[in-house]
């Protein structure tokens, strides 16, 4: 699972804009970085990649920006791009956090995708970091819909590695292994490396936990 911090949604641009040819902080800039990582996710699908959109700002600058973006991760992006593999999914953070009743969640056993009335953060903790309400409303729709996500793609998901066994007289009987990814290039980081020369590398940042009130 990956996000971006709420810095992300200053998206510059216009709601509409259509992907772009490089990456920079705006609509079509942050729809080309999403494009452009489909390739790596496409050669390992062996792994579950979980995209958390990034949280609202409570400034309304850009707002409009953020929600045209991420309502285009949930319902637009991997249909534009003809992403045929089941492991790659999308979880609505921002949404759920700017309106009581805006909703990315498993309802009746369907998953509902319901935005809010606003686009700015609703759930403020003193700054644009969502407060302990809204984390615990996040959390709650989310373990769901990760489970979700994770038996969808178990389904299709190929064999990470035959079982060991005994020399085979029925070759036809034995697990396929299944073809090795093609390498992809020009990756800003492989996920599985070590760190780029020039970066400090992947970085772990503990989140709080929170115990329910009693």
């Amino acid at each position: 699972m990956f996000k971006s911090c709420f810095p992300n949604s200053e998206l510059g641009g216009s709601p509409n804009d259509p992907p772009g040819t490089y990456e920079e902080l705006s609509v079509s800039g942050a729809k080309y970085v999403y494009n452009t990582i489909l390739g790596y996710f496409a050669a390992h699908p062996d792994k579950l990649f979980v995209v958390i959109t990034a949280p609202p700002l409570s400034d309304s600058t850009y707002a409009e920006n953020a929600r045209a973006f991420n309502q285009w991760l949930v319902n637009n992006w991997l249909r534009e791009s003809n992403y045929a593999l089941n492991n790659v999914a999308v979880f609505d953070f921002y949404n759920i956090l700017t309106d009581p009743n805006a909703h990315h969640r498993i309802n009746n056993g369907q998953i509902e995708h319901i935005p809010g009335s606003r686009n700015t953060l609703y759930y403020p903790s003193g700054d644009d970091h969502p407060s302990e309400e809204g984390s615990r409303k996040a959390t709650e729709e989310f373990l769901p819909m990760l489970n979700v996500f994770y038996h969808r793609w178990k389904e299709t998901a190929p064999l990470q590695s035959a079982p060991e066994a005994g020399p085979a007289t029925d070759t036809g009987s034995q697990p396929q292994q299944p073809a090795a990814p093609s390498a992809v290039t020009g990756s800003i980081d492989t996920f599985d490396a070590g760190a780029v020369p020039g970066s400090y590398g992947w970085e772990a940042f503990p989140m709080k936990t929170f115990r329910q009130r009693q």
